[in-house]
């Protein structure tokens, strides 16, 4: 579970990765992998335009959904376990019916090693726990084999298609949901107080997932995308 206190900032291990809550201290590090054009070919951003707006990005989105919005917005940076680099991010928007979009955009650098399988992962295991989600749905565009196959690999069941827009063109999206399964896994958790993140050199990349959409990506395309 991921909480701010007196500074600190919960984060959660994996077995090879460190998931922390995201805060406008994260756009430093991943400015650089995030302004990476190749990053934006299947989902509706652009490239963030300097660490500051990102920053500001950030910010926003750490308040979280607007009053009265029935959403609770949920984002996460993902950072190499044991290092400074940070290689994505992670989102998730829960409804008041306990639905839940998920989305997460993987750096360039990083992908074919199974990170982002990894981390939906442990982002599903959590959601189906922490906050009781009945249904996870995810999009991505059609074009974007990497993003569907690893829906695919998470037992996620496409459940159609649908005309959307990116970068001003007419694309189309599959459709995707997944109920939680019986004893989702839960991954071991631990507590340290957070500074800010790591000033080494960035290394990774994540659209901001904001609450919009988002798309996933692993291997050779970057993005999921998930309702906001």
């Amino acid at each position: 579970m991921f909480r701010t206190a007196g500074g600190s900032v919960t984060h959660i291990i994996t077995r090879r990765l460190r998931i922390e809550a995201l805060r406008r201290e994260h756009a430093e590090p991943l400015f650089a992998a995030l302004a990476d054009p190749s990053i934006y070919a299947y989902i509706p951003e652009d490239p963030p335009e300097s660490a500051d707006a990102l920053a500001g990005r950030y910010a926003r989105l750490a308040e979280g959904a607007p009053a009265g919005s029935g959403q609770v917005w949920l984002n996460w940076a993902v950072r190499l376990r044991g290092s400074p680099a940070y290689i994505g991010t992670l989102q998730a928007t829960v409804l008041r019916d306990r639905t839940a979009s998920i989305a997460y955009v993987l750096a360039p650098l990083h992908r074919g090693h199974g990170y982002a399988t990894e981390a939906c992962r442990w982002l599903l295991g959590h959601l189906a726990i922490e906050r009781r989600v009945v249904e996870f749905q995810a999009t991505t565009d059609v074009r974007n084999e990497a993003s569907w196959r690893l829906l695919e690999r998470l037992r996620f069941v496409r459940m159609g298609e649908e005309l959307a827009r990116c970068h001003g063109q007419a694309v189309t999206d599959f459709r995707y949901r997944r109920d939680p399964r019986p004893g989702e896994p839960r991954h071991s958790t631990r507590t340290d107080a957070g500074g800010a993140p790591g000033s080494a050199a960035p290394m990774a990349k994540s659209p901001p997932v904001g609450q919009t959409t988002g798309r996933p990506a692993d291997g050779s395309s970057p993005a999921l995308r998930a309702a906001r």
